[in-house]
């Protein structure tokens, strides 16, 4: 007999953000006149950049000639878009090759993806409060999961833990829902602590357009050690307002290796298996 993933059962009944839409459409029946600031999950409300919708609309375009139609694009991302994303970073100091830039349809698609990178028996190590799928993700893995309460006592930026775990370790950074962001000093521990333990960071940068400071970083490849410990996600629903369109990129360097394998190369292997790509509209 066919069985199941019984770690679905250990999900909660209901889903946070289905849950908050439930109680808005019973709100908005009871008073259809009251105005509602949605703080739930993050969508835009403003149309797209006149520069995007050029874009796109020249991308249609090059869609209807033959001579310059495109099909399946390559599953790692089109090259001069992961080019351009290589060298948004150069411009914050932090020197990627185009190869170790993935494109993806956004940064909650490769939160669950990237798990597949990792044996099921590696814990996960959430700083909570936390988005809600990345313990969602987890529980589906069969992970155990070591929770690290957060508060204003921390700067909702803890410390790592005094225990030598190796596990996945998410960190957010500015960080949903509490919009804390870590020092290039509290990081820093973070790498060293992950480098020491042979944990590997799992960061989610996909607020990091918010950030206006020039002392605060919006990678964690900012910080020294970085390379051989972390992979970076991030998403254009934020920078472009890409919430709708879905498109985001992902971060794996070529010196993060676990148990002999790279897990670059490991990732491209799953790209070319698991995805024919990202529209070439879109990228």
């Amino acid at each position: 007999m066919s069985t199941v993933n019984l770690n679905y059962g250990k999900l909660k009944d209901s889903y946070l953000f289905a849950k908050i839409a439930e109680r808005v459409n019973a709100y908005s029946q009871m008073y259809p006149e009251k105005k509602i600031l949605r703080l739930g999950i993050g969508d835009v409300t403003q149309p797209l950049c006149p520069s995007v919708i050029e874009a796109l609309h020249e991308a249609v375009e090059d869609q209807s000639r033959a001579e310059s139609f495109h099909g399946y694009m390559p599953e790692c991302g089109y090259g001069p878009l992961r080019s351009a994303i290589a060298e948004y970073y150069r411009r914050r100091n932090v020197e990627l090759n185009s190869h170790e830039v993935f494109i993806s349809s956004g940064a909650s698609d490769e939160l669950g993806d990237l798990l597949h990178l990792f044996d099921r028996n590696l814990d996960a190590v959430l700083l909570e409060p936390a988005y809600p799928a990345y313990a969602d993700a987890n529980i589906m893995e069969g992970r155990t999961i070591h929770f690290i309460e957060t508060s204003e006592i921390n700067g909702f930026t803890p410390e790592p833990p005094a225990e030598a775990l190796t596990a996945l370790i998410y960190i957010c950074s500015p960080n949903n829902p509490t919009g804390a962001v870590f020092s290039k000093e509290r990081l820093k521990q973070w790498v060293d602590y992950a480098n020491r333990t042979g944990s590997v960071i799992l960061f989610d940068a996909a607020y990091e357009a918010f950030i206006t400071e020039d002392d605060i970083p919006g990678s964690i490849f900012e910080i020294d050690g970085a390379r051989t410990c972390a992979i970076e996600i991030s998403s254009l629903s934020k920078t472009a307002g890409f919430t709708g369109t879905r498109c985001g990129y992902t971060v794996i360097p070529r010196e993060l290796v676990r148990d002999g394998s790279s897990l670059n190369k490991m990732w491209i292997r799953n790209r070319t298996t698991r995805t024919n790509g990202v529209s070439y509209i879109l990228q």
